[in-house]
């Protein structure tokens, strides 16, 4: 019976660390309107009165969409007066580190880690107290699946020092296991770039996996808005989006050197579609990628003959506050080995292994 309990809880705990599991929270106080923010407006792409219902009918679609490709989805409770809640990638950026015993046929220990963000917008700080309660619940279940089992629970969440903006402005490459991270040489203004570089220090510290800083450029105050590593090792980049310098740095870091060809690993877009936040798409698994539902078929045949499958959803109200999909819906069980997949392709195998 003991041994029965301890396979269940296994199972559990493989189900959990492997499912992609998404914090999200319903548009229902989302008002990106001049008239709400009081003529002031956090980006140069929000600014327009929505229709409720339509956001609402619309943010369902794609947590229905995601579910129907197997994710998970964590609900984190709208709250009055918080108008920008709904993009739940800005709060905090989450990642776990699984370290395997010397045979590398157990896990020994999960290490939750989370850098809750200090907002450019004061505003918007109190949105991060959402976060911290849906995560210490993560965290008491990845507790209670290991209950019974020889790995360890470990974790630790941290307050970032400096303006830094979750997973919006730190976006996690499993292939290359490093972080794509957005900063502006001056983080105080909200349309020109919201995150400050001596952010990244205590990214790096916290994560144990390095930074490739990225200078945005002004309308694309986020690094999600204008660029995007796929599973596959590709890259989504709109190349105005950041910096000539950053551009190139981008370009040596992450293909060049990893002997990615630019001819095939390099996807560039078009004006049009980074201004329909291409790049801000949801990486599901391996091969699904949910997208703006009028990015162009000429994008969309790049990506298929990459080898990933775009599914196309109208986002159109959830958009006129400035972010899409990525932003909607932030990935809290984010793992993946140092190197990344490129260096250990059989990482998830051995965790597949480990807990049978």
């Amino acid at each position: 019976m003991l041994k029965n309990f301890i396979e269940e809880q296994k199972a559990l705990l493989k189900q959990t660390l492997l499912t992609p599991t998404f914090m999200m929270c319903a548009p229902t106080h989302f008002d990106p309107s001049f008239e709400a923010h009081g003529g002031e407006v956090e980006n140069d792409f929000m600014g327009d009165k929505i229709d409720p219902a339509k956001a609402e009918a619309q943010w369902h679609a794609f947590k229905d969409t995601l579910t129907n490709l197997g994710a998970k989805i964590i609900l984190v409770a709208p709250k009055e007066g918080q108008l920008d809640q709904v993009y739940t990638a800005d709060p905090a950026a989450f990642h776990s580190e699984v370290t395997f015993n010397g045979a590398g046929d157990n896990i020994e220990r999960i290490h939750f880690k989370s850098l809750m963000c200090q907002f450019t917008n004061a505003g918007r700080q109190a949105e991060s107290s959402a976060h911290f309660i849906a995560s210490a619940e993560f965290i008491h279940r990845l507790r209670d699946m290991a209950h019974g089992t020889s790995t360890s629970i470990g974790a630790t969440s941290e307050r970032a020092q400096y303006n830094t903006e979750g997973s919006g402005d730190n976006v996690y490459d499993t292939y290359r296991g490093i972080w794509w991270s957005g900063y502006a040489k001056n983080p105080n203004d909200p349309k020109n770039g919201r995150s400050d570089i001596k952010a990244h220090a205590q990214l790096t510290k916290l994560t144990g996996r390095d930074v490739l800083s990225l200078e945005v450029v002004k309308p694309y105050f986020h690094i999600d808005t204008s660029h995007t590593p796929l599973p596959g090792g590709h890259v989504l980049s709109f190349k105005d989006g950041i910096t000539p310098d950053a551009h190139d740095l981008m370009r040596r870091v992450a293909l060049a050197d990893f002997g990615l060809p630019e001819d095939d690993y390099l996807i560039n877009v078009s004006k049009e579609d980074a201004e329909a936040f291409a790049c801000n798409l949801t990486a599901v698994n391996d091969k699904d990628l949910i997208v703006a539902h009028d990015i162009s078929d000429k994008l969309e045949s790049k990506l298929v003959n990459a080898g990933y499958n775009p599914h196309r959803i109208d986002y159109s109200e959830i958009r006129k506050g400035g972010g899409l999909f990525h932003c909607t819906a932030n990935r809290i069980n984010m793992i993946g080995p140092k190197g990344g997949t490129a260096n250990d392709p059989g990482f998830y195998d051995r965790i597949e292994s480990a807990l049978g």
